[in-house]
């Protein structure tokens, strides 16, 4: 199966700069780089196999998530790359974030 490029939407950038700075600040540097390292590992797996997430209609028509630690990665197929729409704590209500 084909890599697909991953895009992170600007709502996922935002999250993700969000999350590395509680984390320093919690824990400090290096368990973000622990972290941050995961997280690039899941983005992988994703690019590698798209449709390991279920599909999560109820949420947003063609929307998948697949949990990421104390987070779940919010995502969807496009024809041309695999597209990271949220990363948002497992806490969260996905359906008023997303």
């Amino acid at each position: 199966m084909p890599v697909r490029p991953i895009r992170l939407s600007p709502a996922a950038a935002t999250d993700l700069r969000k999350i590395r700075q509680y984390t320093v600040e919690q824990w400090g540097l290096e368990q973000w780089l622990r972290y941050s390292d995961e997280l690039d590992r899941r983005f992988e797996q994703l690019s590698k196999n798209p449709a390991l997430g279920p599909v999560r209609d109820e949420i947003r028509p063609s929307l998948r998530s697949v949990p990421m630690g104390s987070h779940i990665v919010w995502y969807r197929m496009r024809v041309e790359d695999l597209e990271i729409v949220r990363v948002l704590h497992a806490t969260m209500d996905p359906k008023m974030r997303l």
